[in-house]
């Protein structure tokens, strides 16, 4: 607000000054010239305030009055863009382009005009004609070229950039781009040969070399990604991504060979390389660790992450993908012990909060369930499954009243994770079943099969209860639904024979 009220004192400043000017120097203007200016400037007012209708009609008695002033035409033609009138913005900025062609940014707004409309070859034609006017600005080549291959001309967009850099020299701006198009028509070889055109023209830059490998690893050209590695190794020995990319190819492109593994071992014990770059190699394995039939093979893959945690000993990403994937093998014990080292170097992760409490459930350790949850709850309040968890832990230690209370609490966290909601309404439904208030765990699981009415688990213990209530026929309804998704439970069949638990 102060800007336009800056604008519209400047505007009758200006004004007042150019009558004074008029009035001191007598015949210098005419009445009528006068009066035009001060029409113009009226219309400039109405558009700072935003009275786009009225500044149109304003800007239009000026060009009624001098149809020879271009930068009217040009006001004219941006009120109407910002109407959204563009046959009136189009034919006003054409009007002052005719009366004044060398005014680039008549130019420029035209261009502008012409990709709001999705005129895109006529865009490119503008920047055609500025580009031939001024060889030297290479703003308006990339703009050219940029409405070209917009408008699928790939081609001539790539001659454009050949001209530029005829002007400028190999410069990686232009490369990169050329680079992109010849990708995008299925050129590889042409694409390849801009990214080694900067490894030519800047030998000692390794970040170019890294492109043109990458590059050539994305086409399934290995044997040319292997050199351009080879390169940059002779160049920094040090370089962690060419050591891993050649350590790949020199031991075969199974992720499983063991070959391949070890020379990993060898980078994973150098500090100086950064630790994102091991975790990329490694995280393939963190899920796939558990499949491994080959023992050899598993344990180098678990070698590799406690390696991870020798040499980064601060870091907690290191802790936690160990602790992972030794939660993937089963070994409950030693992932837990990961994950605590994790969060004392940091707190702030939650998935790990909630994987040591899962492993905490699972081994029984409920008391520390309760510690650990409730510091957990303290550190993450909107966090549901905190809660869910440590109503596990209270309601195994038989303390169903404090377990309700937490998984109350848990449901009410938990509005945008239907799978977690239904865990909490199963978990709530065996509690009042083990207070022997069927009916509370029968509205409780009613309200889990809303959620999920496949979940057989639900199906079965929702008989259970009626079959506790004295509810025998429904109940055994129920247990057929729930066979229905899990046709090889013995128990579901022992209970439909004997209409029975």
């Amino acid at each position: 607000m102060k800007l336009l009220q800056y604008s519209i004192s400047f505007l009758l400043l200006w004004s007042f000054s150019f009558a004074t000017v008029v009035a001191q120097e007598g015949q210098r203007y005419t009445e009528e010239e006068v009066n035009i200016q001060k029409l113009f400037i009226e219309a400039n007012r109405e558009k700072l305030l935003r009275k786009y209708d009225n500044a149109a009609y304003l800007f239009e008695e000026v060009t009624k009055k001098d149809k020879n002033n271009p930068a009217s035409y040009f006001e004219l033609a941006k009120v109407y863009d910002i109407l959204d009138e563009s046959e009136k913005a189009l034919k006003n900025i054409k009007t002052a382009i005719r009366l004044d062609g060398e005014n680039t940014w008549y130019q420029i707004f035209l261009a502008q005009l012409h990709e709001k409309n999705n005129l895109d070859i006529e865009a490119a034609r503008v920047y055609e004609q500025l580009a031939q006017k001024d060889p030297e600005n290479d703003y308006y080549y990339y703009q050219w070229a940029y409405f070209l291959v917009k408008s699928g001309q790939g081609e001539k967009a790539l001659i454009v950039f050949d001209n530029l850099e005829n002007v400028t020299g190999v410069n990686a701006d232009i490369s990169e781009r050329k680079h992109k198009i010849y990708h995008q028509m299925g050129k590889r070889k042409e694409a390849a040969k801009e990214l080694a055109k900067l490894t030519d023209a800047f030998p000692d830059n390794i970040l170019y070399k890294h492109s043109l490998a990458r590059y050539f690893e994305q086409i399934g050209s290995r044997k040319n990604a292997k050199v351009i590695y080879e390169q940059i190794l002779k160049m920094n020995p040090e370089d962690a991504k060419a050591s891993i990319a050649l350590a790949s190819y020199n031991a075969g492109n199974q992720k499983n060979d063991l070959g391949y593994l070890g020379t990993l071992n060898e980078l994973f014990k150098k500090e100086n390389v950064l630790i994102d770059v091991k975790i990329a190699k490694l995280y393939p394995y963190v899920t796939s660790v558990a499949e491994e039939k080959d023992p050899n093979t598993k344990q180098a893959i678990l070698d590799l992450g406690k390696l991870l945690t020798e040499t980064h000993s601060t870091a907690a990403k290191a802790y936690s993908i160990y602790g992972d994937m030794l939660f993937q093998v089963g070994d409950l014990e030693a992932a837990l012990v990961e994950y605590k080292k994790t969060l004392k170097e940091d707190d702030t992760v939650y998935p790990v909060w909630k994987n040591a409490m899962e492993i905490h459930h699972l081994l029984g350790k409920h008391n520390e369930l309760i510690d650990f949850s409730e510091e957990a709850m303290d550190l993450f309040p909107n966090q549901g499954a905190s809660y869910y968890y440590n109503g596990l832990a209270y309601s195994q230690k038989e303390d169903y009243t404090e377990a309700l209370n937490s998984y109350q609490l848990a449901l009410m966290m938990s509005g945008k994770d239907p799978v977690l909601a239904t865990d909490i309404y199963g978990a709530m439904s065996i509690t009042y079943s083990k207070q022997d208030n069927i009916d509370k765990a029968m509205t409780t699981v009613q309200e889990g099969l809303k959620l999920n009415p496949k979940y057989a688990n639900w199906i079965e213990q929702y008989g259970d209860f009626l079959f506790q209530d004295g509810q025998v026929e429904e109940a055994i309804t129920q247990w057929k639904k729930a066979l229905e998704f899990n046709k090889d439970s013995a128990s579901l069949k022992r209970k439909i024979a004997n209409r029975s638990l």
